[in-house]
């Protein structure tokens, strides 16, 4: 009998699909259970590590026995076939890429040695994986807590390539709402800034961008008492001495003429 097809996705609420069919599971300590396999698919999770991240801060008296009558109920709820008992832990039996945090960092790694022809498609494709915050109800507080920040970096790191790339080839029609849209939700993050002030000047909208840098200096200071990066004051210096230029060269170019040719 062929093992069942499991897709399991953690990066937003958990959900849980087994041959095409969402499949509802309300244990938060079932759900723990198969995400620190899921996240670790093909590869053996020690017992230790497994009883730690389902149980939290309050281990149970008998971590053995009880992860293995766990193993069991998650067994008997989606494929006995599917959970590997080995020697010094367990193992999730299923495709890595069957599982969307796994396959979101398989297109990252990959788009950087894509080309560019493919690496902007790899990357929206690994971003539309995202749905929330990762392992927002896993039931475990520690592999979120672990496991969600480089989650989240990665993620972000993709979105600002995006941007990149999208700011190259001068495709600026939807840069500025999804950068306002990303910053909504990650407003102390500098690199977003950065892009949404220049996407904002190359889109001939300079007085925004300066706007947009006064706002987040001040928030800055308010909140985490401290200034700017370096690469965001840059930023700001260039479009504030372009502006002076724009501001200013009419007036300079009218003075350098001699009377008789003064511009009119």
């Amino acid at each position: 009998m062929a093992a069942r097809q499991l897709v399991i996705s953690v990066l937003g609420p958990f959900e849980l699909s087994v041959d095409d069919r969402p499949l509802p599971m309300s244990g938060k300590r079932l759900r723990a259970l198969l995400t620190s396999l899921a996240l670790s698919a093909q590869r053996v999770v020690p017992i230790m590590t497994l009883t730690e991240l389902v149980w939290d801060e309050q281990p149970p008296i008998r971590p053995r026995a009880s992860l293995q009558s766990l193993v069991n109920r998650l067994r008997a709820c989606i494929d006995s076939t599917v959970i590997r008992t080995e020697p010094h832990g367990y193992l999730l039996d299923v495709d890595p890429l069957s599982v969307d945090a796994v396959r979101f960092q398989s297109l990252v790694m990959e788009a950087k040695t894509a080309g560019r022809s493919l690496e902007r498609p790899m990357l929206d494709e690994a971003l539309a994986l995202w749905r929330g915050e990762p392992l927002v109800d896993t039931g475990s507080l520690r592999l979120r807590n672990e496991a969600g920040p480089g989650l989240a970096e990665k993620y972000l790191a993709a979105f600002e390539r995006r941007v990149d790339l999208d700011l190259e080839e001068g495709n600026y029609a939807t840069i500025v709402a999804d950068l306002q849209d990303m910053i909504a939700r990650f407003p102390h993050r500098e690199p977003l800034w950065v892009r949404l002030i220049t996407a904002l000047d190359l889109t001939g909208r300079p007085a925004e961008a300066l706007k947009a840098y006064d706002y987040v200096r001040g928030r800055l200071a308010d909140e985490l008492g401290c200034d700017p990066s370096g690469e965001l004051q840059s930023v700001y210096r260039r479009i504030l001495q372009a502006e002076r230029v724009r501001q200013y060269a009419p007036e300079l170019l009218r003075n350098s003429q001699p009377n008789g040719d003064r511009i009119r």
